[in-house]
């Protein structure tokens, strides 16, 4: 794989597996673990929150649970999921990119996932092959019949062309969070129709 930094040209299948058995015993380049989940706010990291309503009742709980469970709200948000099928469990490895002919690489290690009756989610670390560094919580909630989907971001730049990318690489950041909300909310819907 021709890369620099977390980022490369077209990747391959197994350039994929490749990156990812890498990865597999790679720490975290965040801590405190946990942090997004206590609503601290280490030096130096920024703080973003992305959500909104996204169904009514219980149909609506049962397919944003489901849609977390596929990762619907990264794939409709218009990102790859690698290995397709990993499974949303605390200790298992992710990368997720954006791009095609140019591919943003981003590893992460699910650090901590709850199921709960009125919350279902789970958190990821950044690991090294990843242009910032950071966690990200994505989590469903229901409150008198109300599901909402929020992500809480814990982050600052890592990789040198993120940091020279500043505020394009912010606004990237916004954008797909925003369309994870779309996403998961597209998802939910298409039971309706």
């Amino acid at each position: 794989m021709r890369r620099v930094g977390a980022f490369t040209v077209a990747p391959s299948e197994p350039d994929l597996r490749a990156l990812y058995e890498e990865q597999q015993d790679a720490q975290p380049t965040f801590a405190p673990l946990g942090a997004v989940l206590r609503d601290e706010r280490p030096t130096g990291y920024r703080r973003d929150r992305y959500g909104d309503t996204i169904g009514l009742g219980d149909v609506a709980w049962e397919r944003a649970v489901e849609g977390l469970r596929e990762w619907s709200a990264h794939r409709n948000a218009g990102l790859r999921v690698y290995p397709p099928d990993v499974p949303v469990r605390a200790g298992e490895t992710v990368i997720v990119m954006i791009g095609r002919a140019i591919a943003a690489l981003a590893t992460c290690r699910i650090t901590a996932t709850f199921d709960e009756p009125a919350r279902f989610g789970f958190v990821y670390a950044t690991l090294p092959v990843h242009p910032e560094r950071g966690e990200e919580a994505f989590v469903v909630t229901r409150d008198d019949g109300n599901v909402r989907f929020t992500i809480d971001v814990l982050s600052t730049y890592a990789d040198p062309i993120a940091r020279v990318g500043g505020p394009l690489t912010r606004r990237v950041q916004r954008v797909v969070s925003k369309r994870y909300v779309r996403g998961l909310e597209a998802f939910v819907a298409s039971e309706a129709r």
